[in-house]
């Protein structure tokens, strides 16, 4: 009898020990929250952000409410958002090719028709990974994230993503899935008679940027993903170099040439400590792709900061 009255009284102490952790851990979070939301507000337009599928770290990604919260956002310079085609043959805004109606109950985008995709309510689930190296703020933006999932969100066209945006830059990434041709013609047909001029398109499919740029004339962007592909650099205005494949020497040499550089995806404060160590006085010459453009912008300044009273 001893015994379980010991295990419970174990048991029971855990318990306090841990709702006491998550209550110092939620408050923390909550005024680590008030903290970068007053800083950011003093932040001058001084860095490149672009603001990865919206303001995708407090609303659903790709979705208008996303958009619509990064382009009211002095700090964010552009907005990327994803865009898939449907069964027939139009343009919806989403990164994954599959859309959640419920709990592990999944429809792919192109076994759909356009109103099925943009007519029904769907359900958020992303999981991501931990971060090894856990900050304040590298937890916060695990927290935000975590926070979005069982969230309730609709899908939208090109049209509407394009509205939504208002005056910032749209970074639109082409998810080709065999279907470059058709997928480029849809472009064409749906921007027809619009200004284009803040619009540029990207993707990773290498063969259908290419394409694209060769039968469209949008403004384009090459996202490179591993070394091999850097010899298709040449071709392009504009290259977007996944993090870790970033060195000093490489950046110097595109803007040496007089390209643009973004890199992507900045959503760690440490990956970003490590890419400006990396960048060194280049880490001002570069768009920075991030979920978070509010913690990194104000990382940024920090450092910025630092390396001023380094060098006095």
């Amino acid at each position: 009898m001893k015994k379980k009255k010991k295990t419970k009284l174990y048991l029971a102490a855990f318990l306090v020990l841990t709702l006491l952790a998550k209550y110092k851990l939620d408050k923390d979070l909550s005024n680590l929250e008030k903290e970068i939301k007053v800083k950011v507000e003093k932040i001058e337009d001084d860095y490149s952000i672009i603001a990865h599928r919206g303001f995708s770290s407090l609303e659903v990604e790709n979705t208008s409410e996303a958009i619509v919260l990064a382009s009211s956002k002095s700090y964010v310079d552009a907005i990327e958002v994803d865009a898939r085609i449907t069964k027939d043959g139009k343009i919806v805004i989403s990164h994954s090719k599959n859309l959640y109606n419920g709990f592990l109950k999944i429809t792919p985008i192109s076994s759909l028709t356009f109103e099925e995709a943009t007519g029904s309510t769907y359900t958020f689930y992303k999981f991501n990974a931990p971060d090894l190296l856990l900050t304040k703020e590298n937890i916060l933006i695990k927290n935000r994230q975590f926070k979005l999932n069982g969230r309730k969100y609709n899908v939208i066209g090109l049209p509407e993503g394009i509205s939504c945006c208002k005056d910032k830059i749209l970074l639109i990434d082409l998810k080709f899935e065999n279907n470059i041709p058709e997928f480029t013609e849809e472009v064409k047909r749906e921007l027809e008679g619009m200004d284009t001029s803040n619009l540029m398109f990207q993707s990773l499919d290498i063969e259908g940027i290419k394409y694209f740029q060769a039968h469209t004339g949008y403004n384009c962007q090459i996202l490179i993903d591993s070394k091999e592909d850097f010899v298709h650099m040449k071709d392009f205005q504009n290259i977007g170099l996944r993090y870790n494949l970033v060195t000093y020497d490489l950046v110097h040499s595109l803007l040496s040439q007089g390209k643009n550089v973004s890199i992507w995806t900045i959503n760690s404060t440490t990956i970003l400590d490590d890419l400006i160590d990396e960048l060194g006085d280049h880490y001002n010459d570069v768009s920075y792709i991030t979920s978070c453009p509010d913690i990194i912008v104000v990382a940024l300044k920090e450092k910025n900061n630092e390396k001023t009273l380094t060098n006095r």
